[in-house]
Order: C-alpha cells, then structure tokens, then sequence
C-alpha cells in the first residue's frame, strides 16, 4: 500500500537515494517512507549496518546477536555472508528470501585476544541485488589490563580506550610530557 504513495516533494526536499541506495523515482510518485520498492530485482535489506560487542579478556560476557537480513524488492535474494574477523561466528552464513526475515546469529570468541578494540567488516552478497553488495561493520571491545607504555604510550592514552571493566596498568617508571 506504500508504493507510489508518497511525495516527491516532501519539506526539506527528497534525497535522490532511499536508505538501501535504491534510486528515488522521477518519473513516478515516489514510494512512502524510507524504502523505495523496487519491482524489476531483489534488494538487500538489513536490520543495522553496526554491531558492538564487549567481553573481558577471559572471553566472558559476550552475547549473542541478530542480523535481520531480507528481500526489499522483488524476486528471491540468495545472499552469502564472508566476513574477514578470525574473532566472529556468522550462522548461517547464506540463506535467500523472497520477502520474509531471515535471522542470523552474530558472536565473538575474544579467545587469545589481548584488551583493546578490534574492527572487521562484514559483507553481504547477492548476484542481481540492486544494491549488492552491503557492508556491515563489526566493533568488538575487550575488556582487560591496558598496559602502559607497552601498548599505549602514555597514560592518557590509555585512561581514553579504558571502558567499565577496564584496568590501566602503568609500568614502573616516571612519566611526564603531554599525556601523562
């Protein structure tokens, strides 16, 4: 029922892109809301194109995610997941739609991974998509000792990447300048 229904001339003007990339329309009344439907290919729809995880540095306090991964356009999507995180879990990591939700389970294994912050893409093919592919980026926080100056050099830096959980372990020695 949202398809052709919307303005083309909303106040504030109208994007020339939905939020999935799709073109906006010029010819036609352009669909209402966020998503444009688009009835000649599939079209990758995602739930969020970010996730956060933190745990400590035993691996402990992860919790597992969902990816909502669906057909915004027509047809069936076939979509695969490849992903470049030794640290993450993707099940499964293909499936196809022609329109319901698929739900794909996100979790990290923190094992043999020192305190600090890691980052990882992830990304979303489907041959034909109209926006194939899709990116989705994966932050991965470990909470532990944060070693000073071994892996930040000064203390400053290393108070800034502390979270909750966090210790800031400074060596022996006498630290002075910017920062410390």
């Amino acid at each position: 029922p949202c398809v052709n229904t919307g303005t083309n001339e909303p106040a504030g003007g109208l994007p020339s892109n939905d939020l999935e990339g799709n073109n906006r329309p010029l010819d036609i009344t352009a669909d209402m809301g966020a998503y444009e439907y688009n009835v000649d290919s599939p079209c990758i729809a995602v739930s969020s194109t970010e996730f956060q995880f933190s745990c400590q540095e035993d691996g402990s306090n992860t919790a597992e995610q969902t990816i909502l991964i669906r057909n915004c356009g027509s047809g069936t999507l076939s979509w695969q997941i490849s992903e470049n995180c030794g640290w993450l879990n993707v099940c499964p990591a293909s499936g196809f739609s022609e329109g319901q939700v698929n739900n794909v389970t996100l979790d990290v294994d923190a094992d043999g991974l020192v305190a600090g912050d890691y980052q990882c893409e992830m990304t979303i093919n489907a041959q034909g998509a109209s926006n194939d592919p899709r990116t989705v980026i994966i932050k991965l926080h470990v909470s532990g000792e944060l070693h000073v100056p071994v892996f930040y050099p000064t203390i400053q830096a290393g108070i800034n990447a502390a979270w909750d959980g966090d210790t800031v372990v400074v060596s022996d020695g006498i630290y002075s300048g910017s920062g410390n």
